[in-house]
């Protein structure tokens, strides 16, 4: 797949945009990365503090953020 995480901007830079991109699957059809929508909250916080802690990078992001994120994005088409 790609692109890859490993020593993204994506990874090292927003929390928020870092949710928002696993959770559209890149923001469209020219980026062949899965969608993660289907993790619940605490799965995305756990995975996003994984690859965070990979970049040595503390995370901060609460359950109530991704649920914001979640809701926000979960109304756009990102494929039209």
């Amino acid at each position: 797949m790609a692109p890859t995480l490993i020593n993204s901007a994506w990874v090292i830079g927003s929390e928020e945009l870092l949710v928002s991109y696993l959770m559209t699957g890149g923001f469209g059809p020219q980026v062949l990365m899965a969608r993660f929508d289907y993790l619940n909250n605490q799965e995305f916080q756990d995975l996003v503090q994984y690859l965070r802690s990979e970049e040595t990078i503390e995370s901060t992001i609460s359950l109530d953020q991704i649920e914001e994120i979640r809701v926000r994005y979960s109304e756009q088409n990102f494929y039209d």
